[in-house]
């Protein structure tokens, strides 16, 4: 994906981003620019490729099509606020050959900016994402 910024004040924008926590990947969304930064073993890019908080590899993943789901939940109107200010976005999809296994890609974002100052105020930009079996709202995502 990796979209970049149309404007100066986006540009702007990523700058401090990028100074606040390398970002692995970037695109647009319906709301505006999303983020992936590297993270750590908590959140970001980091978390996800390790299998989230209980290392389940298995439906974390960081390949082009799991990026290509996470830009459909994010631009979806399945959305829900969940613990700590987080927002949590799903979309539902099938696979297989037949198509007929039902998924739900769940992404978990953080919108406060990463820093205020010299405090540190949230990730900003991907907390975790994943993808679970079945249909199921946003509000039914929860934690990973």
């Amino acid at each position: 994906m990796n979209l970049y910024p149309a404007n100066s004040a986006e540009a702007t924008d990523w700058a401090s981003i990028s100074k606040a926590g390398a970002v692995k990947w970037r695109t647009k969304t319906s709301w505006g620019t999303a983020y992936l930064r590297n993270g750590n073993s908590d959140w970001g890019y980091v978390h996800i490729k390790r299998g989230g908080t209980y290392r389940k590899t298995s439906n974390h993943e960081v390949t082009a099509a799991a990026e290509r789901q996470w830009v459909r939940a994010l631009n979806s109107k399945n959305t829900s606020l969940a613990f700590n200010g987080l927002e949590v976005y799903a979309s539902h999809y099938q696979v297989g050959k037949s198509k007929k296994l039902a998924r739900t890609m769940c992404v978990i974002y953080d919108h406060r900016s990463g820093l205020i100052g010299k405090n540190k105020y949230g990730q900003f930009g991907i907390v975790t994402a994943y993808w679970t079996t079945g249909t199921r709202n946003a509000g039914k995502c929860g934690k990973d």
